[in-house]
């Protein structure tokens, strides 16, 4: 039993040995025991300096506890700094409970003291009793300030505090505790712990067990789970972290319970950070490797693992070198230099090692890794592949080179722009037309390179090309260095980006300015060809037209001069074919030009049929053939130019007639099939041979022209029949089974549906039949005063004297303008036939100036000339010219004329 009367010093003494014995045992077991029981020594130093000098020195050896505590015993060893959860919570504990056993040893020992005190002075019970009430009160009194120093020093603690009785009732709240509940001590005090103390579930919202209740089971606690809130009086939640330790008597028993909790709304969200930061790095597609400032790889992520083919497990701990050429190092220690000095680092492109030897292209990205006091520590290394991306440029790099040189060889000019018109590309041959350098033109718009109207055009067609998909194809033009206006065929065009967007104009442009010239040169030369086919067949029908006045003027009255009249029929018949060529010449000339146009109508195919018999009817006769004709049963309807269908007809009844031996047959067959006719002409002539089927209705082609067959003609005929039958959306074909088995040609034209047989038609008017000589002779014109105006004096007095002559008719005649307006004022014609290709004042001059006289607005005016081209035909009827003859006239189609034109006012008087 030790002596009451120990001085201070013994106490406080043996208290700070207790320590240094504690700290030194520790110090001995810890490579036996390690981190178990770390704080057991100096708990047991506390009790002994609680037991031997009381609460005094017991709170001296806790002070001298708590800094050896936290230097040596808990992490992070050397600092008195404790940032670890699990550190503070046990250095927390250690306080509580020394805190308690200092109160609980100072008591005890009191008690202690008091009784030997007793035993001692038992001989002197009086005095005894009143010192030992001396003492009891010193004690209580003691107990007081114990007591109080215990509430300042939890008051003081930055954790909250909350005590209870051994029934779990509050009894003391710090102000960190009354902060984070809402309750203050006197509300609080009495009050079960669960009403104070509200915690539950964060992701259930479910109340969750307090760890108090276990305390006061004696039961051994852990902290809360990681989802535990805080429910204060006023309904606001807050996270925390709790520990519970039992408060017992000098028995054992527990009397009660201290609960110690913080607020971790902050280490929470700090904690998320870390997590999402950590997700983020785990998932990345890079390779993100954490190394020390001397390159030893710390960490590395699953990108790692992926670009250098090791595991993290294998990377850690290894040098970087590993992953890093050794050409490539330097630079990386170089980076690393730069970090650690505190300096910042841009994206650079490198060189990585995969596990199987292969190079890598990399973009690296070196980061420092900073401590809690902004120190380096380290570096984090990004590093993306980019090998795809670096094969890429490279093959667009040798795109661009093949793209560079095949633009520079193109045989025209080049260029690219953006949206804005800015030149982007330019080749060569543009540079040299553009008359500007490479790095001048780069970057500026037509408006600055260019004329304002040159730049105005190619600007406006940038915007057509914009506007059209599939691009546009233009004429521009461009004054270049030499001087002259070039002419460039140019194709502008949309460059699609990989987004499949605009984003670039291309542009390609051919010099066409020598084609253009000539093109123009064989316009000009063409203008002239059909010039001169103009003029020859109006030179070619003036000498026809007195020659076939002459002819029908030598007519015999008396049939009986047989030999005269054949020869006069024979030399008819040559002039009508010499004007049938020259018309299909001319027709050939319209068709190349495009200037021929269809006049269609509905007409019935069996009249077309008899017309065109009838024209070849005497042909037919000369060589000694027969036609078989063979209608359809029911009436066909065509829509169709009547003219230009009987010319189809003619000329193949006329080319069988030519080809065929005297003494031949001709079929015209007319056949239905389906919705088509089909019209075929066959004969027994001399046939074709088969290399010549395929040509034969090409232009100036004559069959049998090589096999000695050829029966003249220009070879136009059966061009100008097929144009004109596909005019008409049909075909043609042409058969034969060789030389001498005659040949046939097939024509398919659409027939006209909906109209049936027995339906009212407009028939195709015929031209004017062509009278007999008996009719001609019974049924004479009426008289008139007729004014016949050529130039040619053949020409015109041979049309005079037949009109005289064979029609009874009064006839003047004038061979130039002037002469044909003074006869017409002296003689008062009611019909005039004008010749147009007058010299000086032309047909088309007298003719307006007739009509513009009053005394003959009203008169008949019919162009006898021999221009019959279309353009002609139109210029005579804005002239005023009622009716357009080509040369030679059919004199018995002008004597019908003259029989049945009936002579009233025209229409524009």
């Amino acid at each position: 039993m030790l002596s009451p009367a120990r001085t201070p010093l013994l106490r406080y003494g043996g208290a700070v040995l207790a320590v240094l014995l504690a700290t030194t045992v520790r110090w001995v077991l810890d490579p036996f025991i390690g981190a178990q029981f770390p704080l057991s020594t100096f708990f047991a130093a506390l009790v002994f300096a609680a037991w031997y000098g009381g609460f005094g020195p017991a709170l001296v050896a806790m002070s001298l506890c708590s800094p050896v505590i936290t230097y040596f015993i808990l992490p992070p060893y050397g600092s008195f700094f404790l940032d670890s959860y699990e550190g503070q919570v046990r250095f927390g504990a250690f306080l509580i409970a020394g805190l308690v056993i200092a109160v609980m040893g100072g008591t005890i020992r009191a008690a202690r003291h008091r009784a030997e005190t007793a035993a001692k002075e038992d001989r002197v019970k009086q005095r005894l009793l009143e010192q030992e009430v001396v003492e009891r009160r010193g004690v209580e009194a003691a107990l007081r300030v114990e007591k109080e120093r215990l509430r300042v020093t939890l008051a003081s603690i930055g954790d909250a505090v909350i005590v209870t009785d051994a029934d779990g009732r509050v009894n003391f709240l710090n102000p960190i505790a009354e902060a984070l509940t809402g309750w203050s001590t006197g509300e609080a005090a009495g009050q079960p712990l669960e009403a104070v103390f509200r915690i539950m579930n964060q992701e259930t919202g479910k109340p969750i067990a307090s760890p108090t209740l276990q305390a006061l089971r004696g039961e051994t606690t852990g902290g809360l789970a990681d989802h535990a809130v805080l429910v204060a009086r006023d309904g606001r939640e807050r996270p925390i972290d709790d520990s519970a330790a039992p408060i017992r008597d000098e028995s054992g028993r527990i009397v009660g319970v201290v609960l110690v909790f913080r607020d971790v709304t902050e280490r929470r969200r700090a904690d998320e950070i870390r997590r999402h930061l950590a997700a983020i790095v785990e998932s990345s597609d890079d390779a993100i490797l954490g190394t020390t400032l001397d390159g030893t790889i710390t960490s590395g992520n699953s990108g790692a693992e992926r670009l250098y083919g090791y595991t993290a497990e294998e990377l850690v701990g290894q040098s970087a070198a590993l992953l890093i050429p050794a050409e490539r190092f330097d630079e990386f220690r170089a980076t690393l230099n730069q970090i650690h000095q505190g300096m910042n680092t841009d994206h650079f492109e490198s060189k990585r090692r995969h596990k199987d030897g292969t190079l890598i292209d990399v973009s690296v990205k070196v980061s420092p890794i900073r401590d809690g006091f902004d120190n380096v520590i380290g570096a984090s290394t990004v590093a993306r592949d980019i090998t795809a991306r670096k094969r890429a440029e490279k093959r667009l790099a040798e795109s661009e080179q093949r793209f560079s040189r095949f633009m520079q060889h193109l045989p025209g000019l080049a260029w690219i722009k953006d949206l804005e018109g800015r030149y982007l590309y330019a080749n060569e041959a543009a540079l040299k037309a553009f008359q500007i350098s490479r790095a001048d033109l780069y970057g500026k718009v037509d408006d600055e390179v260019f004329p304002p109207e040159t730049a105005a055009l190619f600007r406006e067609n940038d915007r057509k090309a914009l506007a059209v998909e599939m691009g546009i194809q233009v004429v521009e033009t461009l004054l270049q260095d030499d001087a002259i206006v070039h002419h460039s065929l140019v194709n502008k065009f949309l460059i699609l980006g990989q987004d499949g967007n605009d984003t670039l104009i291309g542009g390609i442009a051919t010099d066409i300015t020598e084609r253009m010239r000539m093109v123009e040169s064989l316009r000009e030369a063409d203008l002239r060809k059909d010039e001169f086919l103009a003029t020859l067949a109006h030179e070619l029908r003036n000498p026809l037209a007195p020659i076939r006045n002459a002819l029908h003027l030598m007519k015999p009255a008396n049939r009986d001069c047989d030999d005269l009249e054949r020869e006069r029929a024979m030399a008819e018949r040559q002039v009508t074919h010499l004007a049938r060529l020259v018309d299909d010449l001319m027709d050939i000339s319209r068709i190349n030009r495009g200037k021929i146009e269809l006049r269609k109508e509905v007409v019935e195919l069996a009249t077309i049929v008899g017309r065109a018999t009838e024209a070849v009817k005497s042909s037919l006769e000369e060589r000694g053939h027969s036609l078989c004709l063979s209608l359809s049963d029911r009436s066909i309807h065509l829509e169709a130019d009547p003219t230009r269908l009987e010319q189809i007809l003619g000329n193949l009844l006329n080319n069988a007639i030519k080809y065929t031996q005297p003494g031949g047959q001709i079929s015209l067959i007319i056949e239905r099939e389906h919705e088509n006719v089909l019209i075929r002409v066959r004969d027994t002539g001399i046939g074709i041979e088969p290399e010549m089927l395929p040509r034969v209705f090409g232009m100036f082609v004559q069959a049998g022209h090589h096999t000695g067959h050829s029966h003249g003609g220009l070879g136009i005929g059966l061009s100008l029949v097929k144009t004109l039958v596909e005019l008409h959306g049909g075909t043609i074909e042409a058969t034969s089974r060789g030389p001498g088995a005659g040949s046939e040609f097939v024509v398919h034209l659409p027939i006209l549906p909906g109209i049936p047989a027995a339906s009212a038609i407009h028939r195709v008017p015929e031209d004017p039949p062509r009278p007999d000589a008996a009719v001609a002779d019974t049924e004479q014109p009426t008289r008139r005063r007729i004014l016949v105006v050529d130039d040619n004096l053949d020409a015109a007095n041979s049309l005079a004297r037949l009109l005289r002559r064979l029609h009874g008719q009064e006839v003047e005649v004038a061979h130039d303008g002037p002469a044909a307006l003074e006869a017409a004022e002296a003689f008062r014609p009611e019909l005039v036939l004008l010749d147009i290709g007058l010299p000086g004042m032309d047909g088309y001059e007298v003719a307006r100036t007739l009509r513009d006289r009053p005394e003959s607005a009203t008169i008949r005016i019919i162009a006898l000339t021999g221009w019959g081209q279309e353009s002609d035909r139109q210029r005579s009827k804005e002239a005023g010219f009622d009716h357009h003859l080509v040369k030679p006239v059919d004199p018995d189609l002008l004597s019908t004329i003259l029989r049945d034109y009936e002579m009233t006012p025209t229409a524009k008087a």
